[in-house]
């Protein structure tokens, strides 16, 4: 999924129009997806899951702002976590795929 798509999926989570935080918004994206690989979770592939790009949302929304929201922090942990227990399906086969 290229970075463009990403960070505009966030800006629309976040009812934001402007492009004056797409800097932010792109380093918290980064950021996400550096805690979900820490994690286990492959997040390099082209075509991310749906359930990846929800976490990355819930991560840009518990970090966009100078006051952390415990709640949507505690969304995407949840979220992180039941990704990397389950493995993540993408449209490329994986060996995790093959054992099921």
């Amino acid at each position: 999924m290229e970075k463009y798509y990403e960070v505009e999926a966030v800006k629309k989570a976040l009812r934001i129009s402007t492009a004056l935080f797409d800097d932010e918004i792109s380093a918290l994206v980064d950021a996400a997806k550096a805690d979900m690989t820490g994690a286990g979770i492959n997040v390099d592939n082209k075509d991310i899951s749906a359930l990846v790009l929800q976490a990355i949302k819930f991560y840009c929304r518990a970090y966009f702002s100078t006051n952390v929201d415990d709640s949507w922090a505690k969304h995407y942990e949840k979220l992180r976590d039941a990704i990397a227990a389950r493995g993540v399906r993408t449209a490329d086969y994986t060996e995790t795929d093959n054992d099921r």
